[in-house]
This record gives C-alpha cells, sequence and structure tokens, in this order.
C-alpha cells in the first residue's frame, strides 16, 4: 500500500540482496548479533489522521480513496454483512487506536499526518483481541504499530532517504503511544458495558535464541546455523555464481541452466527470458512494461520485447505464456523452481529460531503453542471436512485435495510443530543503503492453510483452539506427569474429531 512503503520479503525473495549478505544475515541472527521482532498474527488495518485529527481506517482500496473511514463506519461495514465477529474486532480494536492517536501532542502530529512533503501518511497496524483469534491464542487485547507508509507524491531525495525519513517519524510516534493501556467499553448487544484493555506497543524484540540454551542445545544450534551457511555457499558454488552475486543474479543462472533447459528456447534469448522472470527486464537491464503501467511514462517496451523473441524463433504460444499478466501463475512455477533449493534451507534456518523463540505477545506462550499443535494433531479428520465439502465437485474436490497434500508435505513431522507465533521479523539495511524487512515464518503458514481449507475452517479453527485450551488447563493442573510429552494424545484426537464432526453435521444433513 502506498508509493512509499517499506516492503517484507522472505530472505530469499529480494532479488537485490547479495549471497555475503544473506548468509551474514543468518549468521548474525544466530549469534544475537541482528535483532528480530515477533510477527504478530492479528488483524491487519491502516489509520490515519486528517487536518481535525479525526482518525481515520482503511482496509481496502476504496477506504483508501476516501482516505479513510470511521471506526463505527468500519464496524456497521462488517455488521450490514452480518460478519459480527469482524464487526467486533474491528469496532472494540479501532477505537482504542483512535484513543491513543487522539493523544499525541500537536508537534507529533504535525510531524506525521501534517507534513506537506509526505502527505498521506498512514500507521500500518495489526489488532489482537482475546476473543477472536487467528491461529495464535494470545488471551489479551493488543495493538502493533508496525510501520508508516505514504500515499500519494511524496517529495523526497529518493527511496532510501524517505524510508529513513519515514523510520525516524515512526519512532516518534512510538516515543508517545508505545506502553498505553486503553480500555474500551463495549457498546452494542452481548457486549454492552463490557470492558476490554488494549495494549499499544510497537515492534516486539526478543531474545537472542541462543541467549538461554543449554551448553548441549547450544551446540546443535550453531551447527544448524552453520549448516545453513554452507548449505548456500554449496549452492552458489555449482551456479556459476558468486557470493558478490545477489539473490536475483542466482535466480536468473538457475533458470538459464536448468529451468528453461526444459523448453525448446533458442540460446539467443534465453538470458532475455531469465532476466524478465526475475527482474521484469530484458538481459540488458531495461525495464519491460507496456504503455499502460503507472511507471511506463506512456512507453511501450513489452511489445518489442515480445517481437523479439518471435523473431529469434520462440513461438506465439510461449512468448504469451512468458510475458503476459494472464500466465503469473505459470511463470511464477518457473521462478519457484529455481528458487526450491535456496527457498529450503532458509525455511530449515527459520525451524531452527522459530522452535526456540517464545511470544513476547501472548499471555501464555506455552499456551499458545500447545494450542496449535494440538489443532493439528488429527490431520484425517481436517481431510475428511475437505472430502465433505467438496464431494459433489470432483474437480474441486481434487484441487484441494492436492493443495492439502502440499502443505502438508511443507508442514513435515507435525510432532515436531513447535512455534508459538506466527514468524519474526528482521530489520536490516542492505549494503546499497536500503532498509528492508526480512520475514521468517517457519511451518505457521502452512499450519494454518490446512486448518482453514475449507468454508468452515475458521470456524473448525477456532473450535480446535478452544478445545486445546481446556486440555491445556487440565494439563497444567496435573502434578508432576510421569511423561509430560505424551499430553494425552488419543484424547486430544478424540476432540478434534467431534469437533469437525459437530461443524459439518449442522452444515450437511447427511454427513455421517
Amino acid at each position: 500500500m502506498g508509493a512509499l512503503a517499506g516492503h517484507m520479503s522472505h530472505l530469499y525473495g529480494d532479488t537485490a540482496l547479495k549471497i555475503r549478505e544473506l548468509t551474514s544475515i543468518i549468521k548474525k541472527v544466530g549469534s544475537g548479533d541482528l535483532n528480530y521482532n515477533e510477527k504478530a498474527d492479528g488483524q491487519n488495518v491502516f489509520v490515519t489522521m486528517d487536518s481535525q485529527r479525526n482518525v481515520l481506517f482503511a482496509r481496502n482500496q476504496a477506504h483508501r480513496s476516501q482516505l479513510g473511514i470511521t471506526a463505527d463506519q468500519l464496524a456497521d461495514n462488517y455488521l450490514d454483512k452480518n460478519q459480527l465477529e469482524q464487526a467486533e474486532i474491528f469496532g472494540a480494536g479501532c477505537k482504542a487506536i483512535e484513543s491513543s492517536l487522539q493523544s499525541l501532542s500537536n508537534e507529533t502530529f504535525q510531524n506525521i499526518f501534517a507534513d506537506p512533503n509526505m502527505p498521506l501518511t498512514y500507521i500500518n497496524c495489526e489488532i489482537i483481541h482475546e476473543r477472536h483469534f487467528n491461529m495464535v491464542l494470545y488471551e489479551k487485547c493488543h495493538i502493533q504499530f508496525h510501520e508508516l507508509k505514504v500515499e500519494g507524491d511524496a517529495k523526497y531525495e529518493s527511496l532510501i532517504s524517505g524510508l529513513n525519513i519515514l523510520s525516524e517519524k515512526f519512532k516518534k510516534l512510538l516515543s508517545e503511544t508505545a506502553g498505553q493501556e486503553v480500555t474500551y467499553v463495549g457498546k452494542r448487544g452481548k457486549n454492552a458495558n463490557q470492558k476490554m484493555v488494549f495494549t499499544i506497543d510497537g515492534p516486539k524484540f526478543l531474545k537472542p535464541v541462543n541467549q538461554d540454551l543449554s551448553p548441549e542445545d547450544l551446540e546443535i544450534f550453531n551447527s544448524e546455523v552453520s549448516q545453513a551457511v554452507q548449505n548456500i555457499e554449496a549452492l552458489v558454488s555449482i551456479s556459476g555464481v558468486s557470493l558478490e552475486s545477489t539473490v536475483g543474479d542466482y535466480l536468473v543462472s538457475k533458470i538459464e541452466d536448468e529451468v528453461l533447459s526444459e523448453f525448446n528456447i533458442p540460446k539467443s534469448i534465453i538470458s532475455d527470458i531469465s532476466n524478465y522472470l526475475v527482474y521484469r527486464t530484458d538481459s540488458n537491464g531495461i525495464k519491460i512494461r507496456s504503455k499502460r503501467s503507472s511507471d511506463s511514462g506512456g512507453v511501450e517496451t513489452l511489445k518489442p520485447f515480445k517481437q523479439r523473441l518471435i523473431g529469434a524463433g520462440l513461438t506465439k504460444e510461449m512468448t504469451a505464456k512468458f510475458t503476459l499478466g494472464k500466465f503469473k501463475s505459470f511463470q511464477n512455477g518457473l521462478v519457484g523452481a529455481a528458487i526450491s533449493p535456496l527457498k529450503d534451507i532458509i525455511h530449515q534456518f527459520s525451524l531452527s529460531i522459530l522452535n526456540r523463540a517464545s511470544s513476547v505477545i501472548a499471555s501464555d506462550p506455552e499456551l499458545a503453542k500447545f494450542a496449535a499443535k494440538a489443532a493439528l494433531s488429527d490431520i484425517p479428520a481436517l481431510r475428511r471436512a475437505v472430502e465433505v465439502e467438496f464431494e459433489s465437485n470432483p474437480e474441486r474436490l481434487e484441487k484441494n485435495l492436492s493443495k492439502f497434500n502440499r502443505e502438508l508435505e511443507l508442514l513435515g513431522d507435525i510432532n515436531k510443530f513447535s512455534q508459538s507465533m506466527e514468524g519474526v521479523v528482521i530489520s536490516y539495511v542492505r549494503e546499497d543503503g536500503m532498509p528492508v524487512l526480512y520475514k521468517l515464518t517457519g511451518n505457521f503458514a502452512p499450519a494454518n492453510q490446512l486448518l482453514g481449507m475449507t468454508s468452515q475452517g475458521f470456524k473448525i479453527k477456532r473450535n480446535l483452539l478452544n478445545k486445546a485450551k481446556q486440555e491445556y488447563a487440565q494439563i497444567k493442573h496435573i502434578p508432576e506427569p510421569e511423561d509430560p510429552s505424551l499430553l494425552e494424545e488419543n484424547r486430544i484426537r478424540k476432540i478434534i474429531r467431534q469437533t469437525i464432526d459437530k461443524v459439518y453435521m449442522s452444515m450437511i444433513p447427511r454427513y455421517k
């Protein structure tokens, strides 16, 4: 969102990052020399203030075209759609944000929201509601301010200087809002007169993973970090690029040598196609875009590029598949095939961090970890839910079961799932001066996908997590269990099966 915004990507997704920098980041995160904060698992919203200090919110382009809408209007939008949970989340959370921002000093308000050089400045926020959770049980109401973003014709010397200015503004914002507690009193229905206390904060940083490890586990962790670096260096050594090359250069080389070799492509244009897939340029670095592209200045380079490929002997059909937007999935698949080995290495490194880290937002990180794992403990029941929902449409059933299997493969051994948070965010300044954010998410994404595969996925996930919460409470009161790792697995599986069956019996009468 916006013309001036930080970009969060995976470490393997930043094509401008040098391989040497990538391995340096891994080493510094492993040693504790590079900080990272918790990636919150809540509801995202953008917030700004107008010249009269009214607080306005945006969830989509329609809201942004109006500058934003009020907290009441946003809640009413969800009520009109009968999305009661969303109405409660944004009704309460946006009111808490509104209260926090209205306490800003005039100096800070002017600096952030009335700067003529940076019009339409928004705060990227996350709302966590204790009763309406996604996958992480935080057991609290919390607002996290992520960063500032700017839309419109901002005036700054360069993207780098603009981002640095925004960073300083964000620090000023947090100096007046971080640590606040805002009480919201419900005004409607069953929540009328009910009090909720929202804590307000910026990014919550975690202790380095290596800080509290036993000597034995520290040795294992350090070995995992070293192995990640060695594996990346080994990939590079056989790819034809060097450690001084960028991730993008590595991808171009992999696509040229391995991915495009499956197609009958003239050698004279292989470099053009691979550079286009990675950088959206030809092999000379010229941007390839249509006349209608927002940054094209009305100059058409896509058509001449396509003509060059066809002139070199590529068929019109394949030229279209390599260049046209409607074949984006095909193009992304080619890049995905090239990046897969590097992605796997980064994924394993992410698990080394996230399986040892503990949430600093959740009231009870062990509950958050236990509940997420317990909700995943009966995969056959989750698969059955997918089969029931799509049994009348064989084509969709096959597609969704294929996706289910892919996510299950990404998740790996469920018994080893050990995350109490969505992920971590690394703040880094590249050697070219660009401030960037990188995310490590481990197994959270596939776990969340598996739990939410059906139209009733959100309800199933909520019920499973609530049941796991009850199970956790019972377990905590058992004095010194003989084997804490067992956690009455059979009883957890039974609860999950009963929960899924109950949901679908109410939705599909013939289900047995």
